[in-house]
């Protein structure tokens, strides 16, 4: 209750709308600020489930590689 007090009393949400705006900006103007240089995915489930057929769709259409 206190918070909701501040904020209405202090404009607060003005200036969280403000400071969400300004790192929004700072992603959208440097495309490195998160550049992802890798990315790991682990695919489980039971024998025959289709876990190397959708890697090989996903990768590689029609090919057979997984």
């Amino acid at each position: 209750m206190l918070t909701k007090e501040i904020i209405s009393n202090e404009d607060g949400r003005k200036i969280i709308n403000g400071k969400i705006k300004s790192e929004i900006e700072k992603i959208y103007n440097d495309d490195k600020l998160f550049k992802i240089n890798y990315l790991s995915i682990i695919i489980i489930g039971k024998t025959g489930a289709g876990k190397s057929t959708l890697v090989n769709s996903l990768l590689y259409g029609d090919e057979k590689k997984a």
